[in-house]
């Protein structure tokens, strides 16, 4: 167990850090989560694998925990799977006293509070759980000789408190990827067991592939590697962790024991610690190709640290002369300078243009992701990294016509046709309403479409104004209205695809809500975004004109806010409708940073779908027994809550008489939860609200509901009395004679006319 001295120094705002490899992140947070912690937002950045360290966290408030809660049930949707390391005493605690405050996480280490009365000495010290798992089910940690006076510490803490939710955790052992990286990037200390090679090899007609996972020493098995090895060789170094001197050369005495004239290999995603020790002569043999590798690289803007999977097809003509490519910044898209050695660079001399085919590499990648894939069909671990296919055009849509196009949305988003990027002197690019420069390449169709004419002729006359009016970006013919979305150059051509259809989207979102003609829903719906997304636009603008350096962070939380509103408008669309008609002007030019893509698409949507949508968001449900009215979450509102894709708008309420007349329960409040069960629209509130005031009847209670009006998230209800039956009242009558003598006679009092 590591020793670490506690700190009394009070806790500061929270701060994160972020380490980024493939499909693996961790994020390090450091100081207090309170109110201010903004989960949801942290959550939209995970992927795969998640690690959580936790070992800095000096305090948690209360509503730091709900934040805390929020963020994890985000995490659960998007990650393969969770880990924590180092959690700090306060954070076991919580685990311990909040109901699924982990999720379905694991605890990999945590700190235990120690004791030395002869220094009066508080200390931590890390545990690993799976070293010492029998010795936590048996709430025992063992005493330590003190690293001052030599005399022993003592575990100082109530064990069966402590280890509560320890003793529910199976016993848990990191996989290769995760425990490589631990080791490598955090320099944890894991279990041999973990780090040990293991190699799985699977062979089909398109070739051989070969998965290599643990440390590279040794013991790497190279004659049984090389055994019978024929055709073509897909090695997959992913999860390779540390290579040491022998790991190397035996890896350099198995490539010369392949055979050239019968085999030939191909590697992929080899890391840092490989590239540097076997991208030599040696390694490579001058026979061997690599086609992707990953390339240590660190944000400037947001101080993210991801290693970059670099195909070396792409940037070949870049990379024989020992030179990084620039990569954007997969959190905030800032220009991200590599952070490799020298010695690493200068491996990169070594490397020969690859020549796998299509069907190889196809091959490697459907190999990789069906030895990631568990048995039984479950989810694909940590490392395997997928890329998800342009959606099929022409393909009809399930859900409303928003939904087949919004799900190809789903990428990191654009602000579109909004702002574009220019690129200053120091080579980082700002967000700028025009793109300077470049040399035209091509376009796509030629000659340009008479609308895109017609569009860049209002946009001309719009030049310099930030501000543009949404109407520059609607035309309308006949019945039909298009909307045009812009996407800013980028070098991905499917990534600037999607922006500029997300720009379309949300132009249409936008429409709609001006359309809307009834004051009471523009006043309790509408005014509560359209505010803040003004708010949110001017300050971008603002920091556009002022270049004080905080472009990047403004561009990202405009793009946040419009890919959830993009987000909702997907799942809260419940009508079929029919696919939109869709048109696409792309352009291609040639900057000194390299190849960029520009879209241009024009949806086109016919009124009478348009005032259906309306009339789905706008149709209220009355709840008589409430004495209220609700209408449906509209996706505007992402703009004011991005964490929330459903629930129901309050838009009248009976305050004089209703039962919600003691609460804050007004227009304009969105319903989330209702008896802790979720809200998706109007109609499931009406439901569950009803339900439940009936269920009360009989034993008595309180109908509770969770809401959000503007930053306030609070808790209203109101009592139901319990409804108690009448008692049957009897008299006896029987000449005075006392009850239940012979000649009684039995009346029920409510029958009785003399009564």
């Amino acid at each position: 167990m590591a020793v670490d001295n506690v700190s009394s120094a009070a806790g500061a705002k929270l701060k994160i850090s972020k380490i980024v490899e493939g499909e693996i992140m961790c994020l390090r947070l450091i100081g207090t989560i309170d109110e201010d912690f903004n989960g949801e937002e942290v959550a939209e950045q995970v992927r795969g694998t998640l690690i959580l360290d936790l070992g800095e966290v000096r305090r948690i408030s209360s509503f730091g925990i709900r934040e805390w809660v929020d963020f994890i049930r985000a995490v659960e949707k998007k990650a393969h799977s969770i880990y924590y390391i180092e959690c700090s005493p306060k954070i076991l605690d919580q685990f311990n006293m909040v109901a699924n405050f982990g999720g379905s996480g694991k605890i990999l280490s945590f700190y235990a509070p120690y004791r030395c009365d002869y220094c009066d000495d508080d200390r931590r010290r890390l545990v690993q759980v799976d070293e010492s798992y029998e010795l936590i089910q048996n709430m025992s940690l063992p005493d330590v000789p003190c690293e001052s006076c030599g005399n022993p510490e003592y575990f100082d803490e109530d064990p069966e408190a402590f280890f509560t939710h320890l003793q529910t955790q199976e016993q848990v052992e990191a996989d290769a990827a995760v425990a490589n990286f631990l080791a490598d990037k955090l320099d944890y200390r894991v279990s041999d067991a973990a780090r040990r090679l293991r190699v799985d090899k699977m062979v089909e007609r398109e070739g051989t592939f070969i998965r290599l996972a643990g440390d590279l020493d040794i013991n790497f098995p190279r004659e049984k590697l090389a055994e019978g090895l024929e055709g073509d060789v897909v090695v997959d170094l992913s999860a390779v962790g540390r290579v040491d001197e022998d790991g190397a050369r035996e890896w350099g005495e198995f490539v010369r024991s392949v055979p050239e004239e019968t085999a030939k290999l191909y590697l992929r995603d080899c890391q840092p610690g490989f590239v540097e020790k076997a991208f030599n002569q040696e390694g490579l043999a001058g026979k061997v190709e690599v086609v992707t590798f990953f390339m240590p690289f660190k944000c400037p803007s947001c101080a993210t640290t991801a290693a970059q999977r670099v195909e070396v097809a792409e940037h070949f003509d870049v990379l024989k002369f020992a030179t990084s490519p620039e990569f954007e910044c997969t959190e905030c898209q800032t220009i991200a300078p590599s952070i490799a050695s020298e010695e690493f660079l200068a491996c990169l001399g070594n490397l020969i243009r690859p020549s796998a085919s299509k069907e190889l590499l196809e091959f490697s990648d459907a190999a990789s992701e069906k030895l990631l894939k568990p048995a039984g069909g479950a989810a694909a671990p940590a490392m395997a990294i997928s890329v998800a296919p342009p959606p099929a055009a022409g393909k009809t849509m399930g859900l409303a016509f928003i939904a087949a196009m919004l799900g190809s949305l789903l990428v990191v988003g654009g602000i579109g046709f909004l702002f574009y990027r220019q690129y200053q002197q120091d080579k980082k690019p700002k967000p700028a309403i025009f793109d300077e420069g470049g040399r035209f390449k091509s376009e796509s169709p030629h000659p340009k479409p008479q609308w895109f004419v017609d569009f860049q002729k209002k946009l001309k006359g719009a030049k310099g104004n930030a501000a543009l009016a949404d109407a520059a970006y609607i035309q309308q013919v006949g019945s039909q209205l298009f909307f045009i979305g812009y996407s800013y150059s980028t070098p991905r051509k499917t990534e600037s695809e999607a922006r500029a259809r997300e720009a379309a989207f949300s132009m249409l979102v936008q429409h709609m809500a001006l359309s809307v003609k009834d004051e009471t829903w523009r006043s309790t719906v509408v005014s509560q975004f359209q505010e803040e997304r003004s708010k949110i636009l001017t300050n971008l603008r603002a920091a556009i004109q002022k270049k004080d350096g905080l472009e990047t962070r403004k561009w990202r939380d405009v793009l946040w806010k419009r890919r959830q509103m993009v987000e909702k408008a997907l799942k809260t669309t419940a009508k079929e409708f029919t696919k939109p008609a869709e048109e696409i002007y792309v352009q291609q030019v040639e900057i000194k940073d390299g190849t960029r893509w520009r879209f241009w698409i024009r949806l086109a949507v016919n009124k009478e779908l348009i005032a259906a949508l309306i009339k789905q968001y706008t149709s209220a449900v009355e709840v008589e027994s409430q004495k209220i009215k609700l209408i449906d979450y509209f996706p505007g509102l992402a703009w004011r809550y991005p964490e929330h894709y459903q629930g129901a708008v309050v838009i009248e309420a009976d305050k004089q008489t209703g039962p919600w007349k003691d609460t804050p329960l007004n227009m304009g409040t969105l319903v989330v939860t209702c008896a802790e069960i979720p809200i998706k629209d109007a109609a499931k509130f009406k439901e569950v609200v009803e339900n439940r005031a009936e269920e009360l009847k009989t034993k008595g209670g309180k109908v509770s509901c969770r809401t959000k009006a503007g930053a306030d998230v609070k808790r209203l209800g109101y009592q139901v009395a319990k409804v108690v039956a009448p008692m049957r009242r009897v008299i006896y009558r029987g000449n005075g004679m006392p009850s239940g003598m012979a000649g009684a006679m039995q009346f029920n009092v409510w029958d009785d006319p003399t009564q």
